[in-house]
């Protein structure tokens, strides 16, 4: 399970325009064993809060897209 997650991380660093800002935050707040604030990750990341909150829904979504769409398939051929 950790491998699939790692693989649809790496996919997402892939996605065009922001697929690193995506694979960044979802970094920060999900896979790093550092626990980080929302004021922290604004900080970071150099954002509004609302915009923050913007990317980090699109990258949610692009992580699943990357699990469902390619790193799964993969594994069931």
């Amino acid at each position: 399970m950790l491998k699939m997650c790692e693989n649809a991380l790496k996919e997402v660093g892939t996605f065009p325009d922001k697929g690193d800002l995506y694979q960044d935050i979802l970094m920060k707040v999900y896979f790093d064993k550092t626990t980080r604030l929302e004021k922290e990750m604004l900080e970071i990341l150099n954002m509004e809060r609302s915009v923050y909150y913007d990317r980090k829904k699109e990258a949610i979504l692009a992580f699943g897209l990357a699990l469902w769409g390619k790193v799964i398939p993969r594994i069931i051929k």
